[in-house]
């Protein structure tokens, strides 16, 4: 329950803006992929998983595939010279890229964009309604263990001692920020996190919808915080750390106790 109401307090906000970042760079991820492990770093339990799976498995798995790889191309083929020109744009990076190309898009765009979403959510909805509880267990596993740390452990061992001062100073404020909201949830709310017939962005939206306005600011504010403490971590990177933290993240996600693109170290 803990790592979930850590993941709302100081996660839930970006779910949206990342959902539509990655519509927004046309990028189908299909679940297939989560299964598979083909795009994943030490993808041996994935690999497991995939000999778990049931012919019609594999066949949901790829006709949700080929769906999502038609509606990138349909998607990518809508795009004008101009929105081509913003994703080529080296010189805006994450957020402003995403803010200025999404302030681009047509209501068709934008309609399919969330015709995309809507479709995806339905099949990997339908997905895991096929997964028993052993392959639903081995995915949550496989998903915990397969983000890779080497090269975050090995960006880890560049940093300064201020830098790694400053990394445990912001890990300590976002414990800080997580502790003081799960004071303030109400029963009804922990209720909602501890539904199991609720998932992911489901529950999410429940438990938002119950939340104060004093909850919400909440929230707000720690966003706020932790979007500044990146920054002035990430000003004291050098130009070799920074390319290192882009070809880390290129490569694969961190695993436990390394550094994170919050700016925070991510503790077991």
């Amino acid at each position: 329950m803990k790592k979930l109401i850590r993941s709302i307090s100081l996660v839930a906000l970006f779910a949206a803006a990342t959902t539509a970042g990655a519509m927004a760079q046309t990028v189908a991820r299909a679940d297939s992929s989560k299964v598979y492990g083909h795009h994943h770093r030490g993808g041996e339990g994935f690999a497991s998983l995939k000999s778990t799976l049931t012919p019609d498995q594999k066949a949901m798995l790829k006709q949700n595939r080929e769906k999502q790889k038609a509606a990138h191309e349909a998607f990518k083929a809508s795009l004008t010279a101009d929105q081509k020109a913003i994703m080529q744009d080296k010189s805006l990076q994450g957020k402003d890229k995403m803010g200025k190309f999404k302030a681009s898009l047509t209501a068709d765009q934008q309609k399919l964009m969330a015709a995309n979403m809507e479709t995806r959510k339905a099949d990997r909805k339908a997905f895991m309604a096929t997964l028993t509880d052993a392959q639903k267990a081995q995915l949550k596993t496989a998903f915990r263990n397969h983000r890779g740390g080497k090269e975050f452990a090995a960006l880890k061992a560049t940093l300064t001692p201020d830098q790694k001062a400053i990394l445990k100073q912001n890990h300590e404020k976002q414990k800080a920020a997580h502790e003081a909201f799960k004071a303030t949830l109400t029963a009804d709310q922990k209720a909602i996190l501890q539904d199991k017939s609720l998932h992911g962005k489901d529950k999410m939206e429940k438990l938002k919808g119950l939340l104060t306005a004093d909850q919400q600011k909440m929230m707000a504010d720690n966003k706020e915080a932790r979007k500044a403490d990146r920054k002035t971590f990430v000003a004291t990177l050098s130009d070799a750390q920074k390319a290192q933290l882009k070809e880390t993240f290129k490569n694969g996600r961190h695993g436990q106790g390394v550094v994170t693109h919050r700016g925070d170290v991510q503790k077991s």
